[in-house]
């Protein structure tokens, strides 16, 4: 798993795969209704609903306009080759890479929020 979030509001990672909904609660063992349950869903929602999967966006428009995935994330979005080496350095083209925009997800910061994503990321690359 990566993250990295980047000047300019944009947050990419990288997971193993890409999750249910169903299997992300799973994963981050909440319970119905409650608070940690909706929070799960918001976070669930950041990154598989608006999130745009790039391996698919690259897979399915731009596979014969650009000559890699490194290529496409560089040129359409402005993404730093050493970026980019960090995030697909384990994955090449297998995985699920996600790309939103959002001023509050600066994982670098010491905040609850931060923890709490950070925590879940592990989660989510546990076996």
């Amino acid at each position: 798993m990566k993250y990295i979030s980047l000047p300019d509001d944009k947050f990419v990672f990288r997971l193993k795969k890409k999750y249910s909904k169903k299997q992300f609660l799973k994963k981050c063992d909440v319970t119905k209704g409650t608070f940690g349950e909706n929070f799960a869903l918001e976070i669930y929602n950041k990154m598989f609903e608006y999130a745009i999967d790039v391996i698919a966006e690259y897979k399915k428009y731009y596979s014969d306009e650009y000559e890699s995935i490194r290529d496409f994330l560089f040129w359409r979005y402005c993404i730093p080759f050493e970026t980019l080496d960090e995030i697909l350095s384990e994955s090449g083209k297998s995985g699920y890479i996600g790309i939103f925009h959002d001023h509050s997800w600066h994982l670098e910061e010491k905040n609850e929020f931060s923890r709490a994503v950070k925590d879940l990321f592990e989660k989510l690359e546990k076996r």
